[in-house]
């Protein structure tokens, strides 16, 4: 057995590298967990810890790729780069991954998301559709919270008050304080849109209750959230919230607002301390939204000269940040090639073993092919015997007859002849007796499992002697059947056995009973 070698090889490596693959699964699946639960500095370390040697399939590329993306969007800031989010999306439309499919395009829209942006609101939307048809909360929680800062916008109020209710019955159904806390404060942002100041004044108290229970990254945002909300209606509220938030963690769209409100007030030198903190921040991004509103505040004041290098500064903030799109891209292109490169190695050595087990798929059939045709063949042979018996012992009665019309004739041919035919009768005699045994033993549900084929035989010419109509009807009503479905119709048909004794007899499982009888019903004549 040499050449199990070949099949026992490639079985071995597959089944290391799934539990390789596995391990790389479940750390991924943590990364996830952390990232669904706002712990996103956690989950972007644990992911930097993956060794790209350890994506060695198309479906852990693809998980992956869907992580990476949102981290790159959630710690560093990179938006609108969807080249690693595309191939997500294009592998698990192909996969079938219904809540995997929902996360790429929700994490698409959050990417890719501008103000009145139809594609953006596709994905959305699409994701919301994925995710109804699988079980996974949190999911949706998260896709209701998208499209509520969408419609709220896109200045959809009510459409945005719809989904952040949505939102906030996920957040209770999955009892956690911090969803609960977002979910509140997007749904009093939504009320206080929709004019219903009461109901986003309660919310609004709620969600301080809860915001000193989160951790102080997640109060920084809870603040900055409350600040937002109270930015148009309360700007002392919004200024105190928005420092707390500065407190609790350097965001730089909180001191983004706060420059705005400043601004607002007239405090100009306050405003422009803000804006030199967010320009010693790494994110461009944020640099361009703050130089744009210095700008206009350069604009407004005549102040020309700093105008023209505030408009510098923008120029290289906006070069750098579209450079490192460039480059976070070229990264992705070579990781791709490396990629295809391993598939392209994996596909000539899966080939290999798949050709090495087809052959000794061949060879054991080859081999079953021939056990068959030996075992029936043996079974025609003993079939020709039996019947070349009866065919003989037909003859010498026919001869008899002949001669002993024929007076004339009477000779020692006639005795001889006589002789072998009561010899042949006898041996007849002695297989209808024995068949009568076999029968006995059927209707005692003896097992036939040590049966020869003769015993068979002598069964089924029982038989015909004691039931003409039943024996005719084998013959003529089926095609071709052997001595074996013959013997299963006399059981079953003629000696009307209960299925389990079938079985008994038979030695067979019901399944392999029902596959018999099914077998032996498709020979069955068609009426002309």
């Amino acid at each position: 057995m040499r050449f199990l070698r070949f099949f026992i090889i490639p079985m071995l490596l597959t089944s290391v590298s799934c539990q390789h693959e596995n391990a790389t699964f479940q750390k991924l699946k943590e990364v996830e967990a952390l990232a669904y639960n706002y712990e996103y500095t956690s989950a972007w370390e644990m992911l930097k810890t993956i060794d790209n040697k350890d994506i060695d399939s198309e479906e852990l590329n693809a998980f992956y790729n869907l992580l990476k993306a949102e981290m790159l969007y959630r710690c560093e800031g990179v938006k609108g780069n969807d080249s690693l989010i595309n191939t997500c999306i294009n592998y698990y439309q192909r996969s079938g991954d219904k809540e995997k499919l929902a996360a790429s395009l929700y994490m698409r829209a959050a990417i890719c998301y501008t103000d009145n942006n139809e594609q953006v609101l596709n994905d959305f939307k699409n994701a919301e559709n994925y995710a109804k048809k699988c079980g996974n909360i949190k999911l949706r929680k998260r896709i209701y919270a998208g499209l509520t800062v969408f419609y709220g916008d896109n200045d959809e109020f009510p459409l945005s008050l719809q989904y952040a209710r949505k939102e906030y019955d996920c957040a209770k159904i999955i009892d956690s304080q911090k969803f609960i806390a977002y979910a509140l404060l997007n749904l009093s942002v939504s009320y206080d849109r929709t004019g219903q100041k009461d109901s986003a004044a309660w919310c609004i108290l709620e969600c301080e209750k809860l915001a000193n229970l989160l951790e102080p990254y997640y109060q920084a945002y809870m603040y900055y959230g409350l600040g937002s909300a109270y930015a148009n209606s309360d700007t002392e509220k919004a200024e105190e919230c928005l420092k707390k938030s500065i407190e609790l963690e350097p965001l730089p769209q909180a001191y983004t607002l706060l420059s705005d409100i400043y601004i607002k007030s007239d405090r100009a030198q306050m405003a422009k301390k803000m804006w030199n903190e967010v320009m010693q921040m790494p994110w461009d991004e944020f640099k361009v939204g703050v130089l744009d509103a210095k700008l206009e505040y350069d604009y407004q004041n005549n102040d020309f000269e700093e105008y023209h290098n505030t408009q510098k500064a923008k120029s290289e903030a906006m070069e750098r940040y579209y450079e490192n799109r460039l480059r976070n891209k070229s990264d992705e292109l070579g990781r791709k090639y490396d990629m295809e490169l391993f598939r392209h190695q994996v596909r000539s050595r899966i080939k290999i073993a798949a050709i090495s087990v087809i052959l000794i798929i061949v060879v054991l059939a080859l081999l079953h092919r021939i056990r068959v045709r030996r075992i029936e063949n043996r079974r025609i042979a003993s079939e020709l015997r039996y019947e070349k018996s009866k065919s003989m012992l037909m003859m010498l009665e026919e001869r008899i007859a002949v001669l002993e019309k024929d007076q004339q004739n009477q000779s020692k041919e006639l005795a001889t002849l006589k002789v072998k035919a009561g010899k042949l009768k006898t041996g007849i005699m002695q297989n209808l007796q024995h068949g009568h045994d076999l029968y006995n033993k059927l209707n005692d549900c003896e097992s036939i499992v040590n049966w020869n084929d003769f015993d068979v035989l002598c069964l089924l010419d029982f038989v015909s002697t004691i039931n003409q109509e039943f024996s005719f009807a084998l013959e003529n009503d089926y095609d071709d059947l052997n001595s074996s479905q013959k013997l299963f119709l006399v059981v079953s048909n003629l000696m009307k056995k209960k299925e389990h004794e079938v079985c008994q007899i038979f030695g067979l499982e019901k399944q392999s009973l029902r596959n018999k009888r099914n077998r032996i019903e498709k020979k069955r004549a068609v009426a002309a």
